[in-house]
């Protein structure tokens, strides 16, 4: 029996298919991500079967990965085949809308808390992520530039959630100066990251509170 009720919010569209906007090509894995899947059975990335789609109303991804390196692929009935790591995350609720954020917990009713840190408005950005020594910006571990989603530019008010002199002892070691303090990468990251961002923006946040900023960070 087909469904009836009413669906919340933007896990349904009325008389219409949720479309893919737009189909990423796949990067490949840089050293951190490729150190991060051997810790997980020795796993290898499977790039022909991940996927990363902007969909009307929500992002999905599927970073999938081999166990065992593949040595034992289509064997053991299946046990070492591609295992599929599926996400899906809705734009009208956190992290892509803005919200109240609480710390270190929500205090009940909401509607009676007053917000802690401050109300979240999520911003695209293309980061670098490696880190500041002796005043030199290095990548000693190849992790490149990715794309991450930063929920807040200040928190508690007045605070910045951006590395500054304070955070990295004035360039001598710690973060790259600029770069999000709390922030959320996407799983697995596009090729064209600039196409990616604008493309999102305007499929995340346009008609829901406007677009957010987009920030290439060099």
């Amino acid at each position: 029996m087909a469904r009836t009720t009413t669906h919340a919010g933007k896990t349904f569209k009325a008389g219409q298919d949720m479309k893919i906007v737009y189909d990423a090509e796949l990067a490949d894995l840089g050293i951190c991500d490729t150190i991060d899947l051997l810790f997980l059975c020795c796993s290898k990335y499977d790039k022909e079967r991940s996927y990363l789609y902007l969909r009307e109303g929500s992002i999905e991804s599927n970073r999938a990965f081999v166990p065992c390196q593949g040595a034992c692929e289509g064997s053991f009935q299946g046990a070492c085949d591609s295992v599929d790591n599926v996400s899906v995350q809705y734009f009208d609720r956190p992290p892509f809308a803005e919200r109240c954020c609480y710390f270190p917990f929500p205090v009940f009713p909401a509607s009676h808390c007053c917000c802690v840190l401050g109300p979240t408005k999520p911003k695209l950005e293309i980061v670098k992520l490696g880190c500041m020594c002796c005043c030199t910006y290095m990548d000693p571990f190849g992790c490149g530039s990715k794309v991450v989603l930063m929920p807040f530019e200040t928190y508690c008010g007045c605070c910045s959630n951006r590395v500054g002199c304070w955070d990295n002892c004035c360039g001598l070691q710690g973060r790259a100066d600029g770069n999000p303090k709390c922030f959320q990468p996407f799983a697995p990251q596009p090729v064209n990251k600039e196409e990616f961002v604008s493309v999102a923006a305007e499929v995340m946040f346009g008609g829901v509170g406007g677009s957010p900023e987009v920030i290439v960070r060099e």
